[in-house]
């Protein structure tokens, strides 16, 4: 500090004042976006898409920020300028997925998001941000980090039944198709519709639990390619749309049952002549391999086989 001393008798006073620290809070918030679609396998009985997010500026998310002590006066005279658990503003990312709150006081607080951007979970829980004085040399103290919020996700399932019985169907192939486009944030078209996103077989259990990571808002369907060994493909297509059901839900579940009606075969042995049936007669039905399949005599009327695999 630089001072002039006056020519005069009396007390010159030279007076000093220190700038009192202020602290600055700083988020950067952060989400995934869909980016690209990769086909990661195409081996026999089996498609799978890979689904790839990059991290990008999420807004509009809306925070409260609270002093998680008394926070006193720089002078230790005044009054504190807050008092524990007191709300001290709330601030809302912009564009570029940043919230700021300045010209606070050097202290202790706690944030916690109120409202998060459509599509993903609100991550409420407080988080504490230390703001306290550092020293002499730091007349701004700041906290800038970075702060992510999980995408909503999606769980698709199904079981495959006999009709009638409850039975579950083993060796069901089902794919997993796009109902329309999807595409990117920028609007590319990433994949398009009707194309099959995953492929899987239906376990002992007659079950199936897809793993692609599908992005929200997306349309779908089910529909079983290829029936059990003895069964009747229906045909039957499924579809559904991945809704944004609230931030306070980080799974959405969307299971599906099918059934399966078996094949039935008619077999009879009629007279040439008259076209009644002919009792007494040995009959058997053999596969490709020789092996016997079914093995009966015949009667006065028809014999009815089940669950013929189709095509043999």
């Amino acid at each position: 500090m630089v001072f002039t001393v006056e020519d005069t008798a009396e007390i010159q006073k030279v007076e000093m004042k220190d700038e009192v620290p202020t602290a600055l809070l700083i988020i950067n918030k952060k989400g995934e976006f869909l980016d690209k679609v990769s086909l990661v396998d195409n081996a026999k009985g089996t498609v799978e898409h890979m689904f790839e997010y990059i991290s990008g500026n999420l807004t509009p998310v809306t925070f409260e920020v609270y002093a998680a002590e008394d926070i006193h006066a720089a002078d230790g005279i005044a009054p504190d300028y807050y008092k524990k658990d007191d709300l001290i503003g709330t601030i809302t990312t912009d564009d570029t997925g940043i919230a700021k709150l300045g010209d606070l006081p050097v202290g202790k607080y706690y944030v916690q998001e109120k409202e998060t951007a459509y599509g993903y979970v609100l991550n409420d829980a407080p988080r504490f941000v230390d703001l306290s004085y550092r020293d002499q040399d730091t007349p701004i103290v700041v906290y800038d980090e970075k702060w992510q919020n999980a995408r909503q996700k999606v769980s698709v399932s199904l079981v495959k039944k006999e009709k009638g019985t409850e039975t579950p169907l083993k060796g069901a192939v089902f794919g997993l198709y796009t109902a329309e486009d999807i595409k990117s944030k920028g609007g590319k078209v990433l994949i398009k519709k009707d194309m099959l996103i995953e492929q899987k077989t239906t376990d002992v259990d007659g079950k199936i639990a897809f793993i692609a990571d599908l992005p929200i808002d997306g349309k779908y369907y089910l529909t079983e390619i290829s029936a059990p060994n003895g069964y009747v493909n229906a045909g039957e297509k499924k579809e559904f749309t991945f809704t944004y059901e609230g931030s306070d839900k980080d799974l959405l579940s969307y299971s599906f049952t099918f059934v399966n009606e078996p094949t039935t075969v008619e077999v009879s042995k009629t007279d040439i002549t008259d076209g009644k049936e002919l009792p007494g007669a040995h009959l058997q039905v053999i596969d490709e391999n020789a092996n016997v399949i079914d093995e009966w005599i015949s009667e006065e009327k028809p014999h009815y086989i089940e669950k013929l695999p189709a095509g043999e």
